[in-house]
């Protein structure tokens, strides 16, 4: 198992985070000099992405990046090793949990994406010891889907809301992370993938497999690319097109009850 995912599998154990940093000084550093903080404030920001603001090559530090949250710009974190095997975090006693959170998952997914990982808007399940994965737009049942299989099928829950694919040895994993969003699950632990659902409200269930261009259309969207990072992004497309070789990507259309667990249960025995 990856380290950083030992870090995962701590963060889920807690809900103070900065309890959890004494061990972890080889990955996370906690930077103290507050005089830095102020000066994020003089830099000119390069870019935006998924509420976390980037800025290249910045000038008040010797790093190819800098990120700092739209919630609270006077904390950031920024790569004290190229591959962002090592980050550093401002830290002055005051930062907000879930803006710590924030940011370290841009470091953690920087690290991952180079390791054959991509990071999806989704939720996942465990079931048979395969792994599900749906995805579809905010409030279109991502989360409600997830617990109907636990309901009528006995499925664990990995995650409610952003779910990592990762390549293992025996094939690609759905993994849980504790970036569960408004939902109350975050499982480290993972399933092989066995298919990835795209999910449209409708009155009347239906399912499709979709072909590659028509994956690249309804599932392509829900994936975080790290764009703030060329060597990274290029890794996440180039671990996409395995994954859309290698998976079923299904459009499920439906509404919240069994039969439309039934259906997409029936489609994936076939």
């Amino acid at each position: 198992m990856d380290k950083f995912y030992l870090i995962l599998d701590e963060l889920i154990e807690s809900n103070y985070f900065f309890n959890l940093l004494e061990g972890f000084d080889r990955v996370l550093t906690l930077h103290t000099d507050v005089s830095l903080m102020w000066k994020i404030n003089e830099t000119v920001c390069s870019g935006s992405c998924y509420g976390i603001q980037y800025i290249s090559r910045p000038n008040v530090i010797s790093s190819k990046q800098m990120f700092f949250s739209q919630k609270d710009k006077t904390h950031f974190l920024y790569p004290e090793a190229e591959d962002y095997s090592k980050i550093c975090l401002t830290y002055d006693g005051t930062i907000r949990e879930d803006v710590a959170l924030e940011l370290f998952m841009v470091g953690f997914y920087s690290y991952m994406s180079q390791k054959q990982t991509l990071l999806m808007h989704a939720s996942a399940v465990e079931y048979g010891g395969q792994g599900i994965v749906f995805t579809a737009a905010s409030g279109v049942g991502k989360t409600t889907q997830a617990e109907l299989w636990a309901k009528y099928k006995n499925a664990k829950i990995l995650n409610g809301d952003k779910v990592f694919l990762k390549q293992e040895k025996d094939g690609i994993h759905a993994w849980g992370s504790p970036w569960k969003g408004s939902s109350h699950y975050a499982r480290n632990e993972s399933a092989k993938l066995r298919a990835i659902v795209v999910l449209e409200q409708a009155e009347e269930n239906s399912i499709q497999k979709l072909n590659v261009l028509e994956s690249m259309q309804y599932f392509v969207p829900h994936i975080f690319f790290p764009c703030w990072d060329e060597v990274c992004e290029y890794a996440v497309l180039t671990f996409l097109d395995k994954v859309l070789e290698e998976t079923e990507v299904y459009l499920l259309k439906c509404r919240p009850d069994e039969d439309a667990v039934e259906l997409l249960a029936t489609t994936l025995k076939e």
